[in-house]
């Protein structure tokens, strides 16, 4: 049995023991980002999760459920973790890999405005999201301290309220 066979069954008992499902699916993307996988479930305001560290769109399961009664989640794997492609380097930095992977990610599925919901190094991606386009979030949420958010700049955004 190959690593995403064990990852996918892995993820098949997480559904099970937590009481819920979510459809597995891929965006393929031109550009450096390549196949993005995503989960996604419910119904209702789109919320975008994005997980942190080392970690993959599984670690989000055990909320899962509650969330999706009342929002339509789009749980992203990040670039070279879960079951997404890693990333062709652009040579442009990380912030701005950050931004563009949460641009590409949301104009793929075709949400305008989301929700964002960041953990850890997730919460970095969605902070460099909301900085570049506060027009296409509605709220960020973020859980645990983001990652590098020491070198964020610290100018007020038109459209984020501190």
């Amino acid at each position: 049995m190959n690593a995403i066979t064990k990852y996918q069954n892995t993820r098949a008992k997480l559904f099970e023991e937590f009481h819920t499902t979510a459809q597995s699916k891929y965006l393929e993307t031109i550009g450096p980002f390549g196949q993005i996988h995503y989960l996604e479930s419910g119904q209702g305001t789109p919320l975008v999760l994005v997980h942190g560290g080392l970690g993959h769109s599984s670690e989000w399961i055990p909320i899962l459920k509650p969330l999706s009664e009342r929002y339509r989640l789009f749980i992203v794997d990040r670039p070279g973790l879960g079951l997404t492609s890693p990333m062709e380097n652009q040579g442009i930095g990380f912030r701005q890999n950050s931004t563009a992977f949460i641009h590409t990610f949301m104009k793929g599925i075709g949400v305008p405005k989301a929700i964002l919901l960041g953990s850890s190094m997730g919460g970095y991606f969605s902070i460099c999201f909301a900085l570049e386009y506060p027009w296409k979030v509605e709220k960020l949420l973020l859980i645990g301290a983001p990652a590098g958010v020491e070198t964020l700049d610290s100018r007020p955004v038109a459209g984020i309220r501190y």
